[in-house]
C-alpha cells in the first residue's frame, strides 16, 4: 500500500467549510471524527488503500459490515450536507452509503437507487420524503465523490463537483428520528433503529457532515481540492479545469494536482482550452473574485480557459 501524498490540502483550514462542520472521517487508521467526539464503531469493514490523498479507506463486503456513529444531538440539524467518496465494486441497486433511516423511517441518506445503479440523495422534510437521483449509472472500481445537500430551500445531489438530476425545491425542517443512528455502509433493519439492511459493497473514505447546506463553490472545493482527482483522471497524467470554475495548481517537483487553498503554487506546463502550449516557469496565483489563473506581480502574465495538466500527476 503506498503512502499518502504530502502537502494535501486540508479540509480543517479551509476558509467557509468549517462553518457548521459536524463531523469529518479522515478513516486513517480508525473510524474517529476528527473533528469533533462522534466516532465510529467498526464491524466487520477493514482497512483497504484510500483516496489519492489517503492512506486508508474502509471496505465493506456488501452483505454484514457498516460503520455506526449512533446517536447524537448534532445529527439532528434542520439543515444537512453529507460528502463521501466513494468506490463501489458491484452495481448492485437498494444499498446505502452514509444513512439515518430505515425502511419506513427516513431522515436522510447518500445511497443507490432501488432499480438503477445511481447515486441518490433522500431526505424527509416535514414528514414528506424527497429524493434526488443521478441520471447516469456508476461502474464500478472507480472513486466518485458524492454530496448531498439541503439548505432550507432546495434538496440538491453534487457527484464529482457536478450537480446530477433534478433539484427539489422545498422549504421547511428535516424530520428527526433521534434514535435513529448514522451508519455508513448500511442501513437500519425493517422497523427498527438497529442495523441490517441494504449493505453496501466497495470502499468509503473522507465522509463529511454539516449541520447546513453547502454552496456550489464549496462542493467543487471538496472534489476538486479536498481529496484530489478520481483515478479515471490520475492515470492519464491530466487534469482538465472547468472553464466555469478554474483551479489553482498545485504540487512538487515530484507531479501535480489540483488544490483548492488559494495562494502560490508550483510551475508546470500546461496547454489552453485553444491547444496552445504554453511553459509556466514561474509560481501562479489563483484571483478568486475574477476566477483566472495569473503570474506572481514580479513576472506578469495571464492564463485563462480550460487548462490541461500534461505533466504527468503522481499517483500513489
Amino acid at each position: 500500500m503506498g503512502s499518502a501524498v504530502t502537502n494535501k490540502p486540508d479540509i480543517l483550514r479551509h476558509p467557509t467549510l468549517l462553518t457548521s462542520f459536524v463531523s469529518f472521517f479522515s478513516f486513517e487508521g480508525n473510524a474517529n471524527d476528527v473533528k469533533d467526539s462522534h466516532n465510529g464503531t467498526v464491524t466487520g469493514a477493514t482497512q483497504v488503500e484510500g483516496t489519492r490523498y489517503n492512506t486508508f479507506s474502509y471496505n465493506f463486503n456488501g452483505s454484514s459490515q457498516y460503520i455506526t456513529l449512533g446517536t447524537h444531538a448534532d445529527f439532528e440539524a434542520v439543515n444537512i450536507a453529507v460528502s463521501a467518496w466513494v468506490y463501489p465494486t458491484a452495481t448492485t441497486v437498494l444499498k446505502k452509503v452514509v444513512a439515518k433511516r430505515n425502511n419506513t423511517s427516513i431522515q436522510w441518506a447518500l445511497q443507490v437507487n432501488a432499480t438503477n445503479p445511481r447515486w441518490e440523495f433522500t431526505i424527509t422534510i416535514g414528514g414528506t420524503t424527497y429524493t434526488v437521483t443521478a441520471t447516469v449509472n456508476f461502474t464500478t472500481n472507480s472513486w466518485y465523490h458524492l454530496v448531498g445537500t439541503y439548505d432550507g430551500a432546495k434538496v440538491r445531489l453534487y457527484v464529482n463537483g457536478l450537480e446530477v438530476g433534478t433539484a427539489v425545491t422545498i422549504t421547511g425542517n428535516i424530520t428527526s428520528y433521534a434514535t435513529m443512528p448514522v451508519l455508513f455502509g448500511a442501513r437500519c433493519a425493517n422497523g427498527v433503529v438497529t442495523p441490517g439492511a441494504d449493505y453496501f459493497g466497495g470502499r468509503i473514505d473522507e465522509v463529511g457532515i454539516w449541520g447546513r447546506g453547502l454552496t456550489e463553490d464549496e462542493v467543487r472545493d471538496l472534489y476538486y481540492g479536498g481529496n484530489g482527482l478520481p483515478y479515471a483522471e490520475v492515470s492519464r497524467g491530466q487534469a482538465v479545469l472547468p472553464n466555469r470554475n478554474p483551479q489553482p495548481i498545485f504540487g512538487t517537483n515530484e507531479g501535480l494536482w489540483l488544490a483548492s487553498m488559494h495562494g502560490y503554487f508550483v510551475v508546470g506546463r500546461v496547454i489552453t482550452k485553444e491547444c496552445e502550449a504554453i511553459e509556466i516557469p514561474d509560481p501562479l496565483v489563483f484571483k478568486d473574485s475574477t476566477r483566472y489563473f495569473e503570474k506572481t506581480e514580479q513576472h506578469g502574465g495571464l492564463l485563462r480557459g480550460n487548462v490541461v495538466l500534461i505533466r504527468p500527476i503522481r499517483r500513489r
